[in-house]
């Protein structure tokens, strides 16, 4: 039966679990004078439905060590490491490795909501990692492990790269809308290169040294990203004060003019028309680029 390598994001040199878990049963009412530590969790990431999860904590580790999900999954949790990487299994046997991939999961998105400080972000906002499925919990497994994450972050990260590249600013709401992805692009980016500093110790060098590069590589061209998007910002605003300016001198002179053609229909539809052309090209002779 397989075990599953997830990581708790972290921008810090450890993971305090103790704190981090009492912080979490506090804001779920809970104490450790509690018999039951039972709590509801809509698991917004992969499903839609509420699911009510039961944990066993281990309050001096700060170790959650079993997992219930709706009386039926059932979980181990077999070690935590300072750097924030857990391992797990289940005790549950399972028709197809799909299904287990999905109940792993679940597992996944509960120990991000107990263990996971989302300092910049919300928590809807991540685009979630899979737990990678090993074969142990050796020194071999764990690095296997740990470069399918250090892939999966790399796949991310070029996510955020097309969409942002291919991104149009139609308006204020898609401007902002931008801008967030930028921050969640900018946030995973800072993810995968500390996740791959505190797990240099078992990679092989040139394996570092590689990744390492491109995630910096990445992180660059996404800032060159930004400078473009900034660049056609402004100039969008540019375009939006020109077209008021313009449109109000424009009204301005059909207003001034339009009563000396009152009596004039035919005379008083050309003045209006050569109003807009003058409005359509002053727009566009101040919007062009400069050659």
């Amino acid at each position: 039966m397989a075990m599953w390598l997830c990581w708790i994001p972290i921008l810090t040199p450890s993971v305090d679990y103790p704190r981090r878990l009492k912080g979490f049963l506090d804001k779920q009412g809970l104490d450790e004078s509690d018999e039951g530590y039972a709590f509801s969790l809509l698991l917004s990431d992969i499903d839609s439905e509420e699911i009510t999860v039961e944990i066993s904590p281990d309050f001096m580790e700060g170790h959650v060590i079993s997992i219930t999900i709706d009386g039926i999954l059932d979980i181990t949790v077999e070690k935590y490491l300072p750097n924030g990487l857990v391992i797990f299994s289940f005790k549950n046997r399972f028709d197809t490795f799909e299904s287990e991939r999905h109940a792993a999961k679940q597992i996944y998105v509960i120990l991000k909501h107990i263990y996971h400080e989302h300092t910049h972000h919300h928590r809807d906002d991540d685009m979630l990692l899979l737990p990678e499925a090993i074969d142990g919990d050796g020194e071999e497994e764990i690095r296997r492990g740990v470069k399918g994450i250090i892939t999966q972050y790399g796949e991310k990260i070029i996510s955020y790269h097309r969409s942002l590249r291919w991104s149009k600013i139609s308006s204020s709401r898609a401007a902002d809308n931008i801008l967030i992805e930028f921050n969640k692009g900018l946030g995973e980016m800072l993810y995968a290169e500390h996740f791959l500093k505190l797990t240099r110790g078992g990679l092989e060098p040139q394996y570092y040294d590689d990744n390492r590069a491109a995630f910096r590589s990445s992180l660059a061209s996404f800032q060159q990203i930004l400078s473009v998007f900034s660049s056609r910002l402004e100039k969008k605003n540019l375009d939006v004060a020109y077209a008021v300016i313009i449109l109000s001198v424009c009204i301005f002179l059909i207003g001034g003019i339009s009563p000396f053609f009152k009596n004039m229909p035919i005379n008083n539809f050309i003045v209006h028309m050569v109003i807009l052309v003058f409005f359509l090209g002053s727009y566009q002779r101040l919007t062009s680029p400069k050659k």
